[in-house]
């Protein structure tokens, strides 16, 4: 499905809100980008646009990395090798990709150790590397912190999301001195984010002591689980967010970010957190 490139000319200007005045459960059918809250709904292949300019379609082939499971019908299979973790053997359409293993930098992967400082590490390594992918593998979940993931990086970068990126779930452990971010890129151009991963905001807490469930708790702000920031050419490709403290993703200062197959899910007993 193509939209008109000047469809969304300013954050993804839908301003829809997962928690959105609807029956719980309903699918917030919203111009290519799949949003409920409640049980799931079945996938639509659908997409939705952000920028002025059109995206080609040329590269839909999606390098694919896991342990089991199934793959979507345009991402191409990637074989584990027997040289440890971090090295993969690579299937044709992704010939010459180097990929950057956070557990090779010491990620657990338990969703009780804390992976950020790897996190950190295999991303400074997947920027600074020509056509890196930043690999977080499938079937762990990661327990990261407030992350800022900076460029500008070479070129080629593909973010490849498999497994499940958890949050902190305790509102007094969040760095005050940034209280309104969580996975936060800036400075990309040409990246992709794609591998049918998880980013879990971890918001019941946050939701507890909210203003909106509370009258008599003052209203904050609360992070957003991922932010794209004064980017440019970016895809973001078959990922789930859900669960946020507030709101699930923004983006901002940017052109011509493409997003396609994005689920924003949030449980029946939250609050209005924004979607997009």
């Amino acid at each position: 499905m193509r939209t008109p490139s000047l469809l969304f000319p300013l954050v993804l200007t839908l301003a829809v809100l997962a928690g959105a005045e609807t029956d719980h459960g309903d699918l917030l059918d919203q111009e290519g980008i799949e949003f409920w809250k409640g049980d799931a709904v079945e996938e639509e292949g659908i997409e939705g646009w952000y920028g002025g300019e059109d995206v080609s379609e040329d590269d839909d082939e999606e390098l694919w990395v896991g342990r089991g499971g199934e793959r979507g019908e345009d991402e191409v299979e990637v074989a584990n090798s027997p040289m440890g973790l971090g090295f993969h053997r690579w299937g044709s359409q992704g010939a010459g990709r180097i990929p950057v293993n956070v557990e090779s930098f010491g990620a657990v992967g338990d969703g009780v150790a804390d992976d950020t400082q790897a996190f950190l590490a295999a991303w400074n390594k997947s920027c600074s590397t020509k056509n890196a992918v930043f690999l977080v593998p499938e079937g762990r979940r990661y327990l990261v912190r407030v992350a800022k993931f900076k460029g500008p990086c070479e070129d080629n970068l593909i973010i490849q999301i498999s497994g499940t990126i958890v949050a902190p779930d305790e509102p007094k452990e969040w760095d005050p001195k940034n209280p309104r971010v969580w996975l936060y890129f800036t400075k990309l151009a040409g990246v992709r984010f794609q591998g049918g991963g998880v980013i879990d905001g971890s918001g019941s807490k946050w939701w507890a002591s909210s203003c909106k469930i509370n009258k008599t708790n003052p209203c904050r702000g609360a992070p957003t689980a991922l932010t794209i920031d004064s980017s440019s050419g970016v895809r973001v490709k078959r990922l789930r967010v859900q669960s946020s403290q507030q709101i699930h993703f923004t983006v901002s200062s940017s052109h011509a970010v493409r997003v396609s197959q994005l689920q924003v899910w949030a449980p029946r007993d939250s609050p209005n957190t924004d979607g997009i």
